[in-house]
């Protein structure tokens, strides 16, 4: 799948999904704004969504009230769904990831640690060395 035809599903899903929300009136300069389009781009869109029989716009006034046929309600709700599943799927293995470094992390630091203490254990010595010498007639 080429690359644009990606764009347009994803943000085609995109406007689907806010179409869901019946509380709104939605008409193509508000469904762009609610997706971040253009208000062009937001018009093809929906132009394709209507010729595959999941969108249905009338107009009303000057403005194209848009809303989702019966079709476009059950693929939104199949993706939303699918979102849905991929967001805790996202969050968990950003938690995993996190718990994963957290606990490498003290794994990493102890030979550093140990580094530390080692030089400045001969450090001391040195210094015990140095005092004892010069001390000595």
């Amino acid at each position: 799948m080429e690359d644009k035809e990606k764009l347009l599903f994803k943000k085609a899903a995109k406007m689907l999904i806010s179409l869901r929300d019946s509380s709104k009136r939605w008409i193509l300069s508000n469904l762009a704004k609610a997706n971040n389009a253009t208000f062009v781009y937001t018009s093809k869109v929906v132009n394709k969504l209507t010729k595959l029989g999941l969108v249905k716009s009338e107009k009303k006034g000057k403005v194209k009230e848009i809303k989702l046929t019966e079709d476009g309600q059950k693929v939104a709700e199949a993706l939303s769904i699918v979102i849905e599943k991929e967001k805790p799927q996202t969050q968990t293995q950003q938690i995993e990831q996190q718990q994963a470094q957290q606990q490498s992390a003290p794994i990493q630091n102890i030979p550093q640690q140990q580094a530390q203490q080692q030089n400045s254990e001969a450090e001391k010595q040195d210094n015990n060395k140095k005092e004892k010498k010069a001390t000595q007639p």
